[in-house]
């Protein structure tokens, strides 16, 4: 038997219920009320947040660095850091398999 440990699949299953729940509706009130030139009125939590730094997701790239840079500046709250991983942590493992870093010890697909 052979296990799988798709931990970048757990935590999209995580977010897609943890980023609905109430505290991350009040974490995306504050960015909004912290950052109104960002342009963040229709979002009404942080799943919309980071959907809205897709590249599909209308809004240009200095746009979008902004959105992140205002993630960083509000990182010490708990949800807007958890946004914050959820929006990062793919890319760096997709720079990491482009790199090859880690062959060998993590099978690359």
């Amino acid at each position: 038997m052979t296990l799988s440990h798709d931990f970048l699949g757990q935590l999209r299953d995580d977010w897609r219920w943890w980023a609905r729940r109430e505290e991350s509706r009040q974490a995306c009130s504050r960015l909004r009320e912290r950052h109104p030139d960002l342009a963040l009125a229709g979002l009404v939590d942080l799943r919309d947040v980071v959907g809205a730094l897709d590249s599909g997701g209308g809004r240009s790239v200095v746009e979008r660095a902004r959105i992140v840079q205002a993630l960083l500046v509000e990182s010490g709250d708990e949800a807007i850091a958890r946004a914050l991983l959820q929006t990062l942590l793919p890319g760096v493992v997709s720079v990491c398999r482009q790199l090859r870093f880690g062959g060998g010890i993590v099978p690359i697909r």
